[in-house]
């Protein structure tokens, strides 16, 4: 059936064996794939959430360091 389309279609059949077509339907094998950067694969998932937390530890020690210095110049102010 893939054959007579891709005849129709490009003008020769593709000559996907029927596991190699299952796989590329199978919707849990296409995700596991997606290995590229900001893939969807799980490992990547995974390696992109904890790469997001550790830039929220970085972020939350900036606001942290600027909430300080914003409260020593509102002491500051108030002094006046």
């Amino acid at each position: 059936m893939i054959d007579r389309a891709a005849k129709e279609i490009i003008g020769q059949p593709l000559h996907l064996s029927e596991e190699s077509l299952r796989k590329a339907l199978y919707p849990e094998i296409i995700v596991k794939s997606k290995k590229a950067f900001c893939g969807k694969a799980p490992e990547r998932v995974k390696e992109d959430i904890l790469s997001s937390l550790e830039r929220i530890k970085e972020d939350e020690k900036v606001v942290a360091a600027l909430e300080t210095k914003l409260a020593t110049a509102e002491k500051k102010l108030e002094q006046r």
